[in-house]
């Protein structure tokens, strides 16, 4: 079977701010982060194409954030399951909003609201220490973030679980409560086993159709992604792909080791000067 693997493992890391007399553990949390923020703004800033006819997106008055338990809607199935009727589509906030004359007054404005959705990867033996003891760490971060954050139900033979952050954002916000919340519901995953790693990772769903802005013209958006972030940002499809996936899912990983930094850094081995001509690797399985 053939898959890919985009790799940016390449090696143009040299001015990197994180250095071997720092702690491992911070350089990997901070490069880690900053990665995850890029590739969640750059999603945010390209939606995909047919985000317009989602049916939330709808023009309202004021500002208002979720701050309710999550929707009983699961707008995900998994991989195997046929869409319903009903099934929301995965979407991201673009720059799509009402463009209102300057000499309307801030009463009479209206923005178009949107409902932005990040899904997050979790392994299961790290859901705990998101949920807390009856739920009260998660609702604690939805809460601190203004956001819906729904942590969806096992699937058989996947070690990971889905972990859905949404918000109803629009033009007037200067700070994504969604990015926010993912950021910090990383952190808390990362924290559950901060003292026993010496790397740090994380793992987005993306549906296929959003992939081509991460990657950008030969691959240069993602390149620079890793380059100011330190980490490696790597996309995996197919079988590569948990089965708690939605369809068309792929992977974005967000990865930084400071064993692999050190080595590439001192030694030269293990990385790339860039992405891959053909910008996939294939391979037998």
């Amino acid at each position: 079977m053939i898959h890919r693997s985009l790799d940016l493992e390449e090696k143009n890391n040299r001015g990197t701010s994180c250095r071997p007399a720092l702690i491992p553990c911070q350089c990997n949390f901070s490069s880690v982060r900053k990665a995850l923020l890029s590739v969640s703004s750059c999603l945010q800033d390209n939606p995909r194409s047919d985000a317009n006819n989602f049916a939330a997106a709808k023009p309202l008055g004021p500002t208002h954030r979720v701050t309710g338990p999550p929707s009983l809607l699961d707008p995900f199935p998994q991989r195997g399951h046929v869409d319903g009727p009903n099934s929301l589509d995965y979407h991201s906030r673009g720059h799509s909003m009402i463009q209102v004359p300057e000499n309307v007054s801030a009463g009479q404005r209206k923005f178009l609201e949107e409902e932005i959705v990040f899904r997050l990867l979790c392994s299961n033996d790290k859901v705990g220490s998101l949920i807390g003891k009856g739920g009260a760490i998660v609702r604690g971060l939805q809460n601190e973030t203004g956001t819906s954050i729904k942590v969806q139900e096992a699937v058989p033979d996947s070690e990971e679980r889905v972990v859905v952050i949404s918000a109803v954002e629009n033009s007037e916000l200067k700070r994504s409560p969604a990015q926010d919340a993912v950021i910090r519901v990383h952190s808390r995953i990362t924290e559950a086993s901060a003292e026993k790693v010496s790397a740090v990772s994380a793992r987005l769903l993306v549906p296929a159709q959003q992939i081509g802005c991460l990657l950008g013209k030969g691959g240069n958006i993602i390149a620079e992604m890793r380059r100011a972030s330190g980490a490696s940002i790597k996309i995996f499809v197919n079988e590569h792909v948990p089965k708690c996936a939605s369809l068309n899912d792929e992977v974005v990983q967000c990865y930084y080791s400071f064993i692999a930094w050190f080595i590439d850094e001192n030694i030269g081995i293990g990385g790339r000067s860039g992405p891959p001509p053909n910008r996939y690797e294939a391979g037998d399985t």
